[in-house]
């Protein structure tokens, strides 16, 4: 805003704030009404009392304000998520969660059961069949409903990076958005 615009808002409010107190005075007793008015309020906050009155206003006027600021929170419009609410995936066809720490940071990355979503025990062993030669296989299983859900040519270390790679590209690149809300609806 320039300076003239807001010189010509302060003299304009000025102006309207004169004919106001103008047109008052044609009032019979306004102002008398106005002055006893504020001699009644000072008298009852410097009253003596148990507790000081100004006291008590300060109290009423915090406690006014949390209030408000509650129900601000209340009926306020949720907020857009942001990456830190990004913390389920399917991948790799399976359900995927970690906790966030940090943009940057995420822990207790673990994969849970398609059928009755508890979390997964696994078992790594060697493939020594004809085809296997001795590779690492990772099984995952569900102890709760006894299925035995998804099979990996890895270990669980290399596994866990891999879906630590994926869930870091689709930080990157802003593919979260489209899978927070399909995940939270």
């Amino acid at each position: 805003m320039s300076l003239k615009k807001a010189i010509t808002e302060k003299v304009i409010a000025g102006l309207i704030l004169t004919i106001i107190l103008y047109g008052c005075s044609f009032v019979h007793g306004f102002y008398p009404a106005i002055w006893n008015l504020t001699k009644t309020l000072w008298s009852y906050v410097t009253a003596s009392a148990s507790v000081p009155r100004w006291l008590l206003g300060i109290l009423i006027l915090a406690f006014s304000i949390q209030v408000l600021r509650v129900l601000i929170r209340v009926f306020r419009k949720k907020a857009e998520p942001s990456v830190l609410d990004y913390c389920e995936d399917i991948i790799l066809d399976l359900t995927w969660r970690w906790q966030n720490y940090g943009p940057d940071d995420l822990t207790s990355l673990w994969c849970f059961c398609p059928a009755c979503d508890t979390a997964l025990i696994y078992n790594e062993e060697k493939d020594y069949s004809e085809y296997g030669r001795g590779r690492t296989v990772v099984h995952f299983s569900c102890d709760h409903c006894g299925k035995r859900v998804k099979t990996f040519d890895s270990d669980k270390n290399y596994l866990l990076q891999r879906v630590t790679r994926q869930i870091d590209r689709s930080r990157r690149n802003g593919d979260w958005r489209k899978r927070i809300r399909t995940a939270t609806t």
